[in-house]
């Protein structure tokens, strides 16, 4: 503008000299003439520039024209750039959705598991009262069976004792009949001798028929129901000796009238010899005596043993007993122990809640900040849109000035147009040196970047399955050592039973033997006692002519083995109520036994499933906690790039908007210089 006001001045400055040239002629004239040349001259040369900044100002408009396609092609690769990356961040954004809905169907399933966890624990703790109540139940019963089994016992000895008692007042009694007989027996020598040898066959039936007694003492446990029928016959038989003894004794007084006087010379002979062997016979019933009362004192003792024994068996069921409530209290502990690890579990749970609802409120506020850039890229876009609107007002002010110095370009030099064009070209080699450098670097970032995150993708995949691989190492060792320490648990405990029922078995079966040969000796006696029975019943005969005293002799003896029998059936009894009650003991601690195996057996299966399901969810939690981890440090990273290539985008932006400015200002100086 400058240029034009000066060129109008000069212009009608030398229309005034050329007009005043005429009419005069004078020096002032001639000097105006000079000045008009030189001016027409200056002139020629504004022209030449003008001409020459014309060329320069369609050159530099080329060179913006250039510069602006370059600018709009970065524009268009950016443009590219920030939809892929929108497409990125959208993709990004369905996969979250994606997360989202899987960490819902995992809130899901966390309910469900708690359900059923709370479920379990509920009909666990009704198992674990019922079978504590059964166990009470099973105690006491025990405990009131040992002691009534103690009492009957107590009661037994008891008896026993007193029928001992019994048996040897009875003992007792024998042998003052015996030597009221015997006083009897030397009398009704005296008054016979023609009854000796009777006499000597009823002394030989008398002592056999005592140790017949006495055998029937010893024997009392078990003739009962053989003794019944010799009951009726003995009866018969009595009935027919008091028959033939009131026949004998009125024959017999008939006789001894008769014999008095020629016996009494051969009667003291005899008696002496009687006393004699009488004595002979007593010293071998003492000793038989003696002997089976140490046979008695030995089987008190063998039942004393057996008494100390079934104590002994009760006492080692009493601590069989201890043994399954302390291993039932260990078994309460390892699920008090289970308990405790499900409440650390569901304390994990919650605290996944919490980093479930943290990932939640991250998730939003990366779509905030996504919303966000997508409202910086917008307002980049407008920012672009209003540097390409300033750019078309200096385009606008460049027509402008290409209109301006469309005059004097024909006037311009032709000497400055080689420098200008060579500085415009520098400057076009410079910008677009730095473009291609601009881009080169940029394209490097890029692959640098995406050679990164490559690279810990990779990294993070590697690092996630070597973490599950020892996870899962981890754990099937630990469920194995688990498995082998329960199974030598199994083993140990199922082995302890088996000996211990073994044990049991074989005393049972001793005692079962040992019962079997008394019963055969006891029933070898009784055969015994039946020879002995039929031989006594042949002296009987025998003896049916023998003197008148000997009837209150036998039915001294008749009663006295009427008693003896009776408490023979009575003992027999009460050994046949002790081997019941033996053999329902026996049942019941069978059973007891075989319950307590079966509740073992129950209870050692429900452990190792619990203990296989809460191993599983332990991996399976750790998995997923593992997981969630790997994932964070990755959103973490990738936010951290994505941030990084959001700074690098913005710098570079700045600085091509300072370059452009730059090069737009330098454009104006120039022009305006």
């Amino acid at each position: 503008m400058a240029t034009g006001s000066k060129w109008t001045d000069q212009g009608s400055f030398g229309g005034q000299c050329n007009g005043s040239k005429t009419p005069h002629s004078d020096p002032v004239l001639q000097y105006n003439y000079e000045m008009h040349v030189k001016m027409s001259k200056k002139i020629a040369q504004l022209t030449k520039v003008v001409y020459a900044l014309n060329t320069k100002s369609d050159e530099h408009e080329a060179s913006l024209q250039a510069l602006k396609e370059a600018h709009q092609e970065e524009i268009q690769k950016i443009f590219s750039e920030t939809r892929g990356k929108i497409l990125q961040y959208k993709s990004r954004m369905g996969e979250e959705m994606d997360m989202r809905h899987q960490i819902q169907s995992l809130e899901e399933a966390l309910e469900k598991h708690k359900k059923l966890k709370d479920d379990i624990l509920t009909n666990f703790e009704m198992y674990k009262q019922q079978v504590e109540e059964r166990e009470k139940n099973m105690e006491r019963d025990h405990a009131e069976k040992i002691m009534a089994l103690s009492r009957e016992m107590f009661d037994i000895k008891k008896e026993f004792e007193n029928n001992l008692q019994h048996f040897m007042e009875i003992q007792r009694r024998l042998e003052q009949d015996k030597q009221s007989a015997i006083t009897e027996i030397v009398k009704i020598n005296q008054e016979s001798e023609s009854l000796q040898e009777k006499c000597k066959a009823l002394r030989g039936s008398f002592d056999e028929r005592y140790k017949l007694e006495e055998k029937h003492k010893m024997e009392i446990l078990d003739l009962n129901q053989e003794m019944e029928c010799l009951k009726s016959e003995k009866k018969k038989l009595t009935m027919d000796f008091e028959k033939k003894v009131n026949k004998l004794q009125s024959s017999h007084q008939k006789e001894l009238e008769a014999l008095k006087k020629a016996l009494q010379q051969s009667v003291t002979e005899t008696l002496k010899q009687w006393q004699i062997e009488q004595k002979k016979n007593l010293h071998t019933q003492e000793t038989t005596l003696q002997i089976k009362l140490q046979k008695l004192e030995n089987d008190l003792d063998a039942k004393g043993q057996k008494m100390k024994e079934s104590r002994n068996q009760c006492q080692r069921l009493q601590e069989l007993l201890n043994t399954a409530e302390l291993r039932v209290q260990d078994l309460e502990k390892q699920l008090q122990k289970t308990e405790k690890k499900s409440a650390t579990s569901n304390t994990n749970l919650k605290r996944m809640d919490d980093e479930i609802q943290v990932l939640k409120e991250k998730l939003l506020e990366q779509e905030a900040e996504i919303l966000h850039k997508a409202d910086e890229i917008k307002a980049l876009s407008t920012s672009e849109q209003k540097a390409l609107a300033g750019v078309e007002e200096l385009k606008n002010r460049l027509s402008e000035i290409r209109q301006q110095l469309s005059v004097r370009d024909q006037k311009r030099n032709k000497d400055d147009e080689p420098e200008h064009s060579q500085q415009l070209k520098q400057v076009i080699e410079i910008l677009t040196r730095e473009k291609e450098e601009h881009q080169k670097r940029h394209e490097e970032d890029l692959k640098k970047l995406k050679r990164m995150a490559e690279e810990e993708k990779i990294r993070l995949k590697e690092q996630l399955m070597k973490g599950l691989e020892e996870l899962v190492k981890k754990h099937t060792a630990e469920i194995k050592a688990v498995q082998t320490s329960m199974e030598m648990e199994r083993k140990r405990l199922q082995q302890e039973l088996q000996n211990q029922l073994d044990e049991i078995k074989i005393k049972v079966e001793n005692e079962r033997k040992q019962l079997e040969k008394e019963k055969e000796a006891l029933f070898n006696r009784l055969q015994d006692s039946f020879e002995e029975i039929s031989k006594m019943e042949t002296l009987v005969n025998k003896s049916e002519k023998g003197i008148d005293q000997v009837d209150t002799n036998t039915t001294h003896t008749r009663e006295n083995h009427k008693r003896l029998l009776q408490e023979q059936e009575q003992a027999h009894c009460q050994i046949l109520e002790l081997q019941e009650k033996l053999k329902k003991q026996n049942e019941q601690h069978e059973a007891l036994v075989s319950a307590l195996h079966k509740e073992q057996e129950k209870m050692r299966d429900q452990l190792s499933h619990q203990l296989d399901k809460k191993w599983k969810e332990k991996v399976r939690f750790d998995c997923d906690k593992l997981r969630d981890r790997l994932k964070k440090e990755y959103t973490a990273e990738k936010e951290s790039a994505l941030a990084h290539l959001q700074q690098e985008k913005e710098r570079e932006m700045k600085v091509l908007q300072e370059k452009w400015q730059n090069t737009v200002v330098a454009l104006e100086t120039e022009v305006e210089g």
